[in-house]
């Protein structure tokens, strides 16, 4: 039985590696969408980090935040979101949380320039307990057109 990580104690810090693009992650065959070598390798380095630095525990079922640094390993340009799909099903596989449809508010930045790239998570309680925290998401200004 796993032991679950308590948002409201602390939040979650992972440093892992930069991940594939959703090209590099998915391929598609006569049988489907399957992951291909790249997006295996990425997924059981995740889940081999995850468990390492979080010992093996599971965030308990909840909305929760998720805060994303991409520090990309060369300045070629690329767009950030192809980018977040491997990462968030990678995150899933590990188990560390069960689905990522638990997100309910999502960050992702555009760091420094890192040789072989990096990427930092932080994973945080959900958005009530953001908001006691002093974020307001209805301060937050949405033009929908």
């Amino acid at each position: 039985m796993s032991e679950y990580i308590d948002l409201d104690v602390m939040d979650v810090e992972l440093r892992l590696s930069w991940p594939p693009s959703v090209n590099n992650y998915y391929g598609h065959s006569a049988h489907g969408v399957h992951l291909k070598k790249t997006g295996r390798l990425f997924r059981d380095e995740v889940s081999k980090e995850v468990a390492r630095q979080v010992g093996g525990k599971r965030i308990n079922e909840r909305p929760i935040c998720m805060t994303v640094v991409l520090f990309q390993p060369d300045r070629r340009a690329r767009d950030l979101d192809n980018h977040m799909k491997a990462l968030l099903d990678a995150i899933e596989a590990s188990q560390l949380i069960m689905d990522d449809a638990w997100i309910d508010y999502l960050q992702v930045f555009r760091g420094e320039v890192v040789k072989g790239g990096l990427t930092v998570v932080k994973i945080s309680a959900g958005v009530e307990d953001l908001e006691q925290r002093g974020v307001k998401l209805k301060d937050i200004d949405l033009v929908l057109s």
